[in-house]
Parts: structure tokens; sequence; C-alpha cells
């Protein structure tokens, strides 16, 4: 890990702990062992080095969400596999899925949070389009599909990280399957 890298992990940390406005430059560089100079050699102020810890959560996120995906077959399986790597990436990743959500309710990270969840529905939206199109998934507006998919999962994210031995449940896990079903699965004649 580069020294970049792992301020970044320290900043993770505080600010999971003592939140945005007590983790101060200070108490980072004296977390990861710098002075507070030297710190500002890595981050010319807060705010860059704040950015790139949300930027640093949610590309761990992306990549989490995506893993195994292309050995997937079909739409639904597909985000079946989303929704269950990003809720198991937030159960071994519990620092970051705080950090996450204090930049969530930060007035001054909105457009950084905006940006991200536009990316999610992004790829969100091609899969249920993928779906649509092999006549897989309902033919509704994708967008409609895509935008209620994430809804779901964004709300459960929330609530597994504040009840985590939920996910431990796997009839938990088996419902939460089936409503992802029954909300994309195009119905049979």
């Amino acid at each position: 890990m580069n020294k970049k890298d792992e301020i970044i992990n320290a900043c993770i940390h505080l600010i999971s702990q003592k939140g945005l406005d007590l983790s101060s430059m200070q108490n980072i560089a004296t977390e990861v062992g710098l002075t507070k100079s030297t710190l500002y050699f890595y981050f010319d102020s807060k705010d860059s080095l704040l950015k790139e810890v949300y930027n640093y959560c949610h590309d761990r996120d992306a990549l989490a969400c995506n893993e195994g995906i292309a050995e997937c077959n079909g739409a639904i399986e597909k985000l079946l596999k989303r929704f269950e790597n990003i809720i198991a990436y937030a159960m071994n990743n519990t620092d970051m899925a705080k950090v996450e959500g204090i930049f969530e309710v930060a007035p001054q990270f909105q457009n950084e949070v905006a940006n991200a969840h536009k990316d999610f529905l992004n790829d969100i939206l091609s899969i249920v389009e993928e779906g649509v199109e092999n006549k897989e998934i309902k033919e509704m507006p994708s967008w409609l599909l895509a935008q209620t998919y994430f809804g779901f999962c964004e709300v459960m994210y929330k609530r597994f990280i504040a009840n985590p031995e939920l996910w431990e449940d796997e009839s938990i896990k088996t419902y939460c399957k089936e409503i992802i079903i029954n909300i994309l699965k195009k119905e049979e004649n």
C-alpha cells in the first residue's frame, strides 16, 4: 500500500469513528505517523482529501458490485449477484460503509454522491435493458425498473449496515432475492 492509500485508509477509520468535523488534518497526520505539513504534500486541503476518500470508497463499492457479474447467466441473475455483492462488501468493510453514509448526508459532498448514484444507476440500467431486450425482464420503462431496484438495494444496504445480524439470516437473504425477482421478472403467459 502506498502512502497516499495509507492516508486515505487512516482517514476512513477516523471518519467512521469521529465523523467529518472531528477528523482534522492533525488527527489524520497523527494516525498515519506524519507531520501535518507532510500530509499537505499529499493533499492540498482537507476538502481534497475528503473527496479522494469518498471516491476511493465509491470505486471499491463499484468493483465489489460488479465482481462475478460477467459469469452470470441473464440480467436477473446479474442483478441478484450485484445485490449480494454490495451487501457482503458492506458487511466486510464496515468503516467504508459508515463513511459513505456520513458523506451521503454531508451537504458539501452532494455532487460526489449524486455522481456515484448516477454511475450505479447507469450500470443497473444497462443490465435491465439487456433483460428487457432478452424478454427476461418486464416490459416497463427500463429507467423505472432500474430506479426501483436501486431504491430497494439502497434501503436494504442501510438496514443491513444498521443491523448486520440480519444478513446472517438465510431466510432474509431469500426474501430479498424474491422481492428483486418479483420487481423485475417478466410474468410467464
